[in-house]
């Protein structure tokens, strides 16, 4: 004998007297921890050791969590430090850069000053020469 079931107006399934006796009974094939899991909820030894794991599990996160941020922290200080020195040579680098400036200005002067002294020597010594090889000259034509 087969029974049907109805909500409302809707047919929502066809079930044998069989079927029916299985699902009331334990003798379906079911293990009977799944039966008690969904009759009387879980049980306490499962629920403690799910909770320990879980506590354990957010504990093993957390240090690693812990220990990313540790190490995170310290490459910042790290690299805070690392750009302090970076900032440090380069004040050091301007100053030595404006050090150079100054001298190869005063460098330049200087050797502006020695070359133009001794274009002058030579310019001086052309015409004492030229004076001492004309004069003689002269002094024998005019004579």
């Amino acid at each position: 004998m087969a029974l049907r079931s109805y909500v409302g107006d809707r047919k929502i399934g066809i079930a044998t007297e069989i079927e029916i006796e299985k699902l009331i009974s334990n003798d379906g094939g079911d293990d009977e921890d799944d039966d008690d899991f969904f009759l009387r909820g879980p049980s306490t030894k499962k629920t403690v050791r799910f909770a320990g794991d879980k506590l354990k599990d957010v504990k093993v996160q957390i240090s690693e969590v812990t220990d990313v941020m540790r190490d995170n922290v310290g490459r910042l200080l790290e690299r805070g430090d690392r750009l302090d020195h970076l900032q440090d040579q380069s004040d050091g680098l301007a100053s030595s850069a404006d050090a150079f400036r100054t001298s190869a200005s005063r460098m330049r002067r200087e050797m502006w000053w020695q070359n133009t002294r001794g274009k002058l020597f030579l310019s001086f010594a052309a015409v004492v020469i030229i004076l001492l090889i004309i004069i003689p000259v002269i002094i024998k034509y005019s004579s």
